[in-house]
């Protein structure tokens, strides 16, 4: 079922839509591996490397963290990291993609934050297409997460 998501920006990721409750996703996707209400609801589907972040006031998801594996993205510090998200977009963008090939069939990005030591030794690029509402992580040429966020939808400064 992994494998066949496809990432679509500004719309969700495989039936995961951007906009629905966490309600709406678990009927889709079954019982996510965590589930936090602490500040905000926020689903964790390890297993599909899927971090769902839901909005504060209207509890509609507004943001959908497709993950890898590597140890180096924010959800996954702990001893318990995800597997590599294996969806990708129509034109082959995925976690794991080189970099440059992303640039070739995206452009340049609209804002690109340089982050020493964020997540482990070395630097994380972390790109912004804010036509896309997209936020890529890359780390010595490779995407190591992708970002999507819901039109409109504000979160705290990556």
């Amino acid at each position: 079922r992994m494998e066949q998501m496809e990432i679509e920006p500004i719309v969700g990721v495989g039936p995961i839509r951007l906009g629905i409750n966490p309600d709406e996703v678990i009927a889709v996707m079954g019982q996510p591996t965590l589930r936090s209400d602490e500040f905000q609801t926020t689903l964790h589907y390890r297993k599909l490397g899927l971090y769902l972040v839901f909005g504060m006031q209207d509890n509609e998801l507004g943001s959908i963290v497709c993950l890898s594996n590597t140890g180096e993205t924010m959800s996954s510090r702990d001893n318990n990291p995800p597997l590599t998200f294996a969806g990708a977009t129509k034109d082959g963008i995925r976690v794991g993609s080189d970099f440059a090939d992303l640039k070739a069939k995206w452009g340049e990005s609209d804002l690109t934050i340089t982050h020493a030591n964020l997540y482990g030794p070395g630097k994380v690029s972390k790109h912004a297409y804010y036509g896309f509402k997209v936020w890529v992580a890359e780390k010595e040429g490779r995407v190591i997460e992708i970002s999507l966020d819901r039109p409109g939808w504000s979160k705290p400064a990556h």
